[in-house]
């Protein structure tokens, strides 16, 4: 192994792991120079990236050499994201006064929301239901091998759905496959391609499809039941040679709503911030999102809703705790109160295929998380509002009401 252009002839220790913004990481200490103190250097191995990147850590006194590294993953006064590390300086390659412990603390900036790759959501049952967190991935590639994609999921009976656009090139016939351990499902402009919800080792399948040039729908379905995980999107056509759906082909939905997670029942601080397709969550006493924890949450989901039909709807909130729902800047829900499962609901007319802002607000004190928006019309039975009818916002903040 070569570190920061050297040859490594002495220790390499895996001292601690940290998970943050639901990624893996580890630290590792790594002597250059067997028994010379002031070669200890700190690396950083990130699973996703799967790359080893030197961390150039330097004290006030230029002091370098450094063992024996822990870290750990706090939220700073601010709501920042910050991780906090404890070193020690060897007094050999220390700077003179500067040998012992050190403690380190560093907040994260807080970065723009990725367009490309696909709105990844992982389930922690098989069921692809309620939802513990959400995530953007640049590809549809992963091998969890016998370990956990996540530290708030299980190794083995979880779930995923994909969701974002695929671009075509080229207006041809393609080929998807998917290859899973276990199930898989696929679908392409609201075509299946895939389906082989089963349990199995490594296994590909296959569907074929004429798609024009442009920017064409995508969802992808995967289960983990036991054992090693791993799951693939691949495509070929006449012109592309068969390999994993690259990230600068894929993009984020255009559909759905777009949710913003706060520490705290107030819905203030810097959010986490993530696209929801709807809401539909039954998290139970599960995280709605790891970065702000399983209690004292709220969300603010805004965006838009396209009515099917040109009369009068029945929006309806379901939620544990308390909920506020506005939509086209008219309040419809009320009821920001601790509370058990109920259901609250308010009516508006509405005039088909136009688009409506829409605006929810959630918080969870304790116990079960479960938030849901539906609705009804004379023609529309009571469900879900689906992700169809949804669309992001288009400005960078909430609607004004």
């Amino acid at each position: 192994m070569a570190a920061q252009g050297q040859q490594v002839n002495g220790n390499i220790g895996d001292r601690d792991t940290i998970f943050y913004d639901n990624g893996r990481s580890t630290v590792h200490e790594v002597q250059y120079r067997k028994g010379d103190f002031g070669t200890w250097r700190v690396y950083l191995n990130n699973w996703q990236t799967r790359s080893i990147d030197y961390l150039p850590i330097t004290t006030h006194g230029r002091s370098t050499a450094f063992a024996n590294p822990t870290v750990t993953a706090i939220r700073a006064p601010s709501g920042r994201p910050a991780v906090a590390v404890s070193m020690f300086l060897p007094s050999e390659g220390a700077a003179p006064g500067e040998g012992g412990p050190l403690i380190y603390y560093r907040e994260f900036a807080t970065l723009p929301d990725p367009i490309a790759g696909v709105a990844a959501t992982y389930f922690d049952n098989r069921d692809l239901t309620g939802s513990t967190l959400t995530r953007i991935e640049p590809r549809i590639d992963v091998d969890f091998g016998t370990g956990s994609p996540s530290p708030h999921l299980g190794a083995d009976q979880f779930s995923v759905r994909w969701t974002g656009r695929v671009r075509a090139d080229r207006s041809e016939t393609y080929r998807f496959y998917t290859q899973t351990d276990d199930g898989a499902r696929l679908w392409v402009d609201g075509i299946r391609l895939v389906d082989d919800w089963t349990d199995h080792g490594v296994v590909e399948n296959s569907g074929s499809l004429a798609l024009s040039a442009g920017q064409h729908e995508l969802r992808m379905e995967f289960y983990d039941n036991g054992g090693g995980a791993l799951a693939r999107l691949l495509w070929s056509s006449p012109t592309t040679p068969k390999a994993v759906v690259p990230a600068d082909h894929l993009s984020v939905p255009r559909t759905g709503l777009r949710g913003e997670y706060f520490a705290g029942i107030s819905l203030t601080g810097p959010p986490r911030t993530r696209p929801d397709s709807t809401v539909n969550f039954n998290w139970g006493s599960g995280f709605a999102d790891p970065n702000v924890g399983a209690e004292l949450v709220s969300v603010r989901w805004t965006g838009r809703v396209t009515p099917r039909y040109s009369q009068t709807y029945r929006f309806h909130t379901n939620c544990d705790d308390g909920s506020r729902l506005w939509v086209n800047n008219q309040l419809l829900v009320d009821n920001w109160v601790d509370q058990g499962p109920v259901e609250r609901s308010g009516t508006i007319t509405l005039t088909a295929g136009v688009p409506y802002d829409l605006r929810m607000e959630y918080y969870n004190r304790g116990g079960s998380a479960l938030a849901q928006l539906l609705w009804s019309s004379p023609s529309q039975s009571k469900e879900i509002v689906p992700p169809d009818l949804l669309s992001p916002p288009t400005t960078g903040g909430p609607p004004v009401v």
